[in-house]
């Protein structure tokens, strides 16, 4: 389980926007809920995902 959390800890420094943490916060609960069902590198992509469509939103 470090995976998530070196992933987790990548994301931190966008703390610092009031938009950005919504979305970073979105993407780390992702992770970590898909983590223990399935693949390693899957909840990861998840993430990403969610992180890319809400940063594109205003």
């Amino acid at each position: 389980m470090p995976f998530p959390v070196f992933y987790l800890s990548l994301l931190l420094p966008d703390f610092a926007e009031n938009h950005r943490s919504r979305v970073v916060a979105l993407a780390a609960c992702i992770t970590v809920a898909a983590t223990p069902f399935l693949p390693s590198g899957i909840p990861i992509v998840l993430a990403a995902t969610a992180a890319l469509i809400g940063v594109r939103r205003p």
